[in-house]
């Protein structure tokens, strides 16, 4: 499994830049709400500190965090208002300075996130974690 390093400083200096820089990055559509949430495995919850989140995928209105990528919303290809999104989404790789178009397809089944990355194999689950399970709060 691959391992998730999202850096929420680089999205958000994306979304909250420059008006002409944020027009080109960053389409008219957005994430559905119930994606909004710091999302890992159950055992990767703890220890996460902001800004960085190691092995997590920070999703938000506008952008997706992942793997040394900050992906703001380029173009909404799929929502059937449950439980699928797929985008295109301008990913900027940190350090390399470079960036690239990249469709993400999100999935939620029981409160579980699953993910695919240009139509590759699917990725997860992985749990929200700022809702605690049941072993966390004993």
């Amino acid at each position: 499994m691959r391992h998730l390093a999202p850096l929420l400083c680089a999205a958000l200096l994306l979304t909250h830049s420059a008006a002409l820089l944020a027009d080109e990055l960053i389409g008219p559509g957005e994430i559905p709400k119930h994606y909004f949430a710091l999302w890992a495995e159950q055992s990767k919850c703890e220890g996460q500190n902001a800004p960085f989140y190691p092995d997590a995928m920070l999703i938000g209105r506008k952008a997706i965090g992942l793997e040394k990528l900050a992906c703001p919303v380029s173009e909404v290809l799929a929502d059937n208002g449950k439980d699928r999104f797929k985008a295109t989404f301008n990913c900027i790789s940190i350090g390399e300075n470079r960036m690239h178009t990249q469709p993400i397809e999100l999935r939620l089944e029981d409160d579980q996130l699953y993910f695919s990355l240009d139509g590759g194999a699917e990725q997860g689950p992985y749990i929200d974690c700022r809702i605690p399970t049941i072993e966390s709060r004993h």
